[in-house]
């Protein structure tokens, strides 16, 4: 996270703070025992496009800005993100080649 150089957020940046804080409170839910990263990433994603659907700075349907993927302009790696190559990594990257 970020915070402003002079310790105050202006409204806009508080807003996007906001969105990104509840994101990350989302995803956190899921983020447990049995969970999956793949759904703890598609709450934070539903979570930034309603954000930025609210803001104006994404227009159109939620359902359909959500199949485009639309808040990746944005929010371009997703929570994390696999390190060096596949043979050093733990686990899959799909389960049951669901995302």
């Amino acid at each position: 996270r970020t915070f402003p150089v002079n310790g105050q957020f202006s409204e806009e940046q508080a807003a996007l703070y906001n969105i990104v804080l509840n994101a990350q409170l989302a995803a956190f839910e899921e983020i447990k025992p049995g969970g999956y990263l793949s759904h703890a990433n598609k709450l934070a994603m539903e979570v930034l496009t309603q954000g930025l659907l609210d803001l104006g700075i994404l227009t159109g349907d939620f359902d359909e800005l959500m199949a485009q993927q639309a808040c990746k302009d944005y929010y371009m790696h997703g929570l994390g993100h696999w390190l060096g190559l596949d043979v050093h990594d733990v686990g899959d990257y799909k389960i049951n080649n669901v995302e």
